[in-house]
């Protein structure tokens, strides 16, 4: 018996390598100081996009760019604004989601901000125009960028009310 289990133990083992994530693309990416949003650091809500080339990664977020590389904990991307050292991220990617931390630096300041990142693919653009109809169900005397959209459309789209 004891044969038989040695035997086992020697069989090689092909394990599958799991597939690096693809960070590459576009991100709507939400940047939160504290779970809130923040409006004086250099990176806020907006739209970040990753290429890579080579195992070497980089970045644009307006005005903003990031070189980084691909580490066991997630993609390492050190932040630049011109000349200027604006903090550093540490992204992991899903199949559509984005999420990671670290730290940015003040507009005005040196002082680094902890920061959270989530970040999804945009909606992708229908073939055709569409027609949406929209019943509100809540109503806010004001406008704000917290608040979740109603429907998202596109150049061309109708909405009914």
């Amino acid at each position: 018996m004891k044969a038989i289990c040695a035997a086992i133990l020697l069989i090689p083992c092909a394990v599958a390598a799991a597939p690096a994530p693809d960070f590459t693309g576009r991100w709507e990416v939400a940047v939160r100081e504290f779970g809130q949003k923040n409006f004086y650091l250099p990176m806020q809500d907006g739209r970040l996009v990753i290429t890579a080339a080579d195992g070497h990664y980089d970045a644009s977020f307006g005005p903003l760019t990031f070189t980084g590389v691909l580490q066991q904990d997630g993609l390492h991307l050190a932040c630049r604004n011109g000349a200027k050292d604006c903090g550093e991220l540490v992204l992991k990617a899903g199949r559509e989601a984005l999420a990671g931390g670290g730290t940015l630096l003040g507009a005005d300041t040196q002082d680094r901000f902890p920061v959270t990142i989530t970040g999804r693919r945009p909606t992708l653009r229908p073939a055709a125009p569409a027609t949406h109809d929209y019943g509100p169900k809540t109503f806010r005397p004001f406008y704000s960028p917290s608040l979740a959209p109603v429907m998202h459309i596109f150049p061309g789209d109708t909405v009914r009310t």
